[in-house]
């Protein structure tokens, strides 16, 4: 698989998760028991799922590389002599071409591919979910009910429970904390609320409630783990261009470049080690570490020695106190009947999500200007099963995120009456949280805005003579929240790490203003007067990595990310062929004013294109895409 860094919505090649095969089986087994006990109506029951799960997961075969843009090539050789420059290509007419391009990074699969891996495989191929509960409505007047209950949950295979961390991992998460992963048996869930029926007339009523639910995860997501701390020769490890930098800086002649220029990774700047180069090497590579991960076998069950202590990098790794999500939910509100067909409510919402996913933490901070955690392999020790260093990252999956949802949401309902029923809904929301990892020191350095503040939605369907039926929902949201950023630059010397905007690129945020800002809280003019402010920091010194940072120059012209905007219409005809069987033929029309609703927008500061739009919403499933037609019947018997 080949992408460009610095290019969106770009890759050829076979897929780099692929080829894969699942065959998965789950089992569920309920009951539930409702019970009426004068003033109390009394639910309990449960669940149990079982699922099984395995396959084969091949990625990376044989491996999956990303190349540097020609843009970031011929901005690196403007800022240094002509010696040093990389030569790119001017135009890209075949694949030859593109491949030479200076290598960004790559990645390459090596091992048995049967998941899961085969050590302790009986132990690891499935997973129990275990939820019970007991819940009580309690009328205690006519007009005042209330609710209560409580459930508990347990799943008893999510984690790594057989597998600990070796002693190699120590600087890591600490010598105290190496030990198996703990499924928690503390998963209660209590719920509270109530319904009041305020006036007299029976038509307005006050309710509240609030609960804790517990969530899971899939259950594949720990299967890289295993490979990585499993037995030497178990499973396919993904190995990352880290690994083999020492040996690619030696036959290209790193080190005779000036100091100042000497590439401390491939993705630190582009080198001459191209495209070509790699597919020609590849077969070498494989080769080479699979004689070494051969140094075990597939079966191996001696846990001695794992797989990280001889490539010394890693992905996926789980805490040995990880906790499955959960959310915190609150509402209020209170609805009025305003005639016999119209029905208002408003309900406030607030709704915390914690313990979220926080994937691709480096913990050993491999890229970072002060070093790693586990010092750098020197000649000789990268294949040493007892050196401790390293020769990449250690990526793990942290608990640590959280966010939350504040919202009014207001609704009309008319019931169906004088031919007609409709709904119209609207919610004005904050929505803040963490946005991904984008400083490998400060996992909330991406705390923002995740959507925008409004939302509104109208639906009206009417009945006409002779058959005929002409419905419609029209939506509305505003705009998403954009984050500009910088490619490629490291401004704190932490680690250059992917963005989590919609470009997906390494970089920096925009210094001088909260992350995700712009489009909601923030316009042009505060972009415009932070890029200046940039300028003046920052271009034309060195980041902590030795990267020089340019100067940004915006474009005359560019956008921010706009609001959504569509209106679909059905036109239905039925027929009564006789009592017991209709016939209706329906057209559909999907966003029938063909609103451009565009997304994707370039968010690199430092390269061209910025602000400008690369996709627009796509027509395939759902509203909001160009202009679609329908036709469709449907027979009812």
């Amino acid at each position: 698989m080949i992408t460009i860094f610095g290019v969106n919505n770009f890759a050829l090649g076979q897929a780099a998760n692929a080829p894969q095969s699942r065959m998965l089986r789950r089992h569920i087994f309920a009951d539930n028991v409702t019970s009426q006990k004068g003033a109390h109506s009394i639910k309990f029951g449960g669940y149990w799922e079982y699922q099984k799960g395995t396959g084969t997961y091949a990625y990376a075969d044989p491996a999956a590389m990303e190349l540097w843009s020609p843009e970031e090539v011929n901005a690196f050789n403007a800022t240094v002599a002509s010696p040093y420059q990389i030569a790119v290509p001017t135009t890209f007419n075949t694949l030859t071409d593109l491949l030479k391009l200076p290598v960004f990074g790559f990645q390459m699969g090596v091992g048995n591919p049967i998941q899961p891996p085969l050590y302790n495989r009986g132990a690891a191929d499935h997973d129990n979910l275990f939820h019970v509960y007991a819940e009580d409505t309690w009328k205690i007047r006519p007009r005042f009910s209330l609710n209560y209950g409580l459930a508990w949950s347990y799943e008893s295979n999510a984690l790594n429970h057989d597998l600990s961390k070796p002693d190699y991992l120590a600087p890591i998460f600490g010598a105290n904390s190496l030990g198996y992963e703990k499924h928690s048996p503390r998963n209660f869930s209590p719920m509270l609320g109530f319904a009041w029926t305020v006036t007299k007339d029976n038509k307005t009523v006050v309710r509240a409630g609030t609960a804790i639910y517990y969530d899971t995860w899939d259950v594949f997501n720990r299967l890289i783990e295993r490979v990585i701390l499993g037995p030497l020769g178990t499973g396919r490890a993904l190995l990352g261009d880290s690994v083999f930098f020492s040996y690619l800086a030696g036959i290209n002649g790193f080190s005779s470049l000036p100091p100042s220029l000497q590439p401390t990774s491939l993705s630190s700047q582009p080198t001459s080690f191209r495209g070509t180069e790699l597919e020609l090497l590849l077969p070498l590579l494989t080769k080479i570490t699979a004689q070494e991960l051969g140094q075990g076998t597939p079966d191996n069950t001696d846990l001695s020695v794992r797989n990280v202590q001889l490539f010394k990098t890693g992905q996926g790794i789980i805490p040995q106190n990880f906790r499955l999500p959960y959310s915190e939910h609150l509402s209020v509100g209170i609805q009025r009947e305003v005639r016999p067909d119209l029905v208002v409510s408003a309900d406030f919402v607030f709704r915390q999500y914690m313990h979220q996913l926080i994937t691709n933490a480096d913990l050993n901070h491999f890229y970072s200007a002060a070093g790693p955690v586990i010092p750098k392999c020197q000649s000789g020790q990268a294949l040493n099963v007892t050196a401790e260093c390293s020769t990449g990252v250690m990526e793990a999956m942290i608990d640590g995120g959280r966010s939350h949802y504040k919202g009014l949401l207001m609704k009309a309902d008319k019931r169906f009456s004088h031919r007609t029923t409709g709904t119209l809904a609207y919610a004005y929301a904050s929505q803040m949280g963490y946005n991904g990892l984008v400083d490998n020191s400060n996992w909330f350095a991406s705390w923002g805005p995740q959507a925008g503040h409004q939302t509104l939605t109208g639906s009206l369907a009417v009945d006409l003579p002779w058959g005929f039926q002409v419905s419609g929902i029209s939506s509305f949201q505003s705009a998403p929240p954009f984050e500009p950023y910088l490619s490629g630059l490291d401004l704190n010397g932490n680690g250059v790490v992917e963005s989590a905007g919609e470009s997906e690129i390494g970089g920096s945020p925009l210094p001088g203003i909260g992350y995700n800002r712009f489009g909601v809280s923030a316009g042009k003019s505060d972009l415009l007067q932070l890029v200046n402010q940039f300028n003046q920091n920052y271009a034309g010194k060195p980041t902590p990595l030795g990267q020089v940072v340019p100067t940004i120059t915006l474009p005359a012209n560019f956008s921010f990310p706009r609001s959504f905007n569509s209106q679909d219409l059905r036109v239905t005809k039925n027929f009564r062929i006789h009592e017991r069987m209709r016939v209706s033929i329906f057209g559909e029309c999907f966003n029938i004013f063909n609103i451009a609703n565009l997304t994707n927008y370039n968010a690199a500061l430092n390269a061209p294109g910025f602000g400008e739009a690369t996709q627009r919403t796509p027509n395939i499933f759902g509203t909001g895409g160009p202009r679609a037609f329908q036709f469709g019947s449907r027979i009812l018997f």
